[in-house]
């Protein structure tokens, strides 16, 4: 098994808007983690809270994307497996799910749609790239949580230098259903090479094994 560490410019795009679609498909966020961030508790997130007084009740919709990239120049055959590791903090209720992003090496607010395939205005479950299934069981927020890697992610480890995610929540934000509740995130780390409890995203995959020749009774 090998280990692949995310790289430092992992980072989280949230935006807000007044409608579900003025969030859900903006090109563009309303706001960016800091660099000095290595945690989000809202990290992917699809959510809707309520606000004004009453007799005039209006919401505000929220979308958080986590965009994290991992250095795989050296990843020459594809591997016989792999999985990308994320420790939770703080809350878990969402159902997050890998995708191919194509944001840029440096995360930018423009790069809030920046997915393969992504279609505004539309359910994307069978547009975008997923690097995973969509994570249903119980999310640790103590400790990691296993995304394993479909085929396509494992070839796609050899054809990128870069190889580039997007996790965020499959039940609304992907399939493009308005959420009802504000309750609707999960938290993680980010990268934090300061961080001595070691909660830095990973990449872990298995190597093909090499095709060793073995000779029985040859005469040389």
């Amino acid at each position: 098994m090998a280990d692949i560490y995310a790289d430092a410019s992992d980072n989280w795009l949230l935006k807000s808007g007044s409608s579900w679609s003025a969030a859900r498909d903006s090109n563009r966020a309303s706001s960016i983690g800091t660099a000095s961030a290595h945690l989000n508790s809202y990290g992917i997130r699809a959510s809707r809270l309520t606000t004004g007084g009453r007799g005039s009740v209006s919401y505000t919709y929220y979308v958080t994307r986590s965009f994290l990239r991992f250095d795989t120049s050296g990843v020459t055959e594809v591997p016989t497996d792999g999985s990308i590791y994320i420790h939770g903090a703080t809350f878990g209720n969402s159902d997050p799910i890998i995708v191919k992003s194509t944001a840029s090496d440096t995360l930018i607010v423009i790069d809030f749609d920046n997915i393969d395939g992504w279609v505004s205005g539309a359910d994307n479950n069978n547009n975008v790239r997923k690097y995973s299934d969509a994570y249903t069981s119980t999310w640790s927020t103590s400790g990691y949580n296993q995304f394993p890697l479909t085929g396509e992610a494992l070839v796609d480890m050899v054809a990128y230098d870069n190889f580039k995610i997007c996790i965020m929540d499959s039940v609304y934000d992907l399939s493009n259903s308005s959420p009802s509740s504000g309750f609707n995130y999960t938290g993680l780390y980010f990268r934090d090479e300061e961080d001595a409890n070691n909660r830095d995203p990973f990449l872990q995959y298995s190597p093909p094994l090499e095709n060793n020749s073995i000779f029985l009774g040859a005469n040389f």
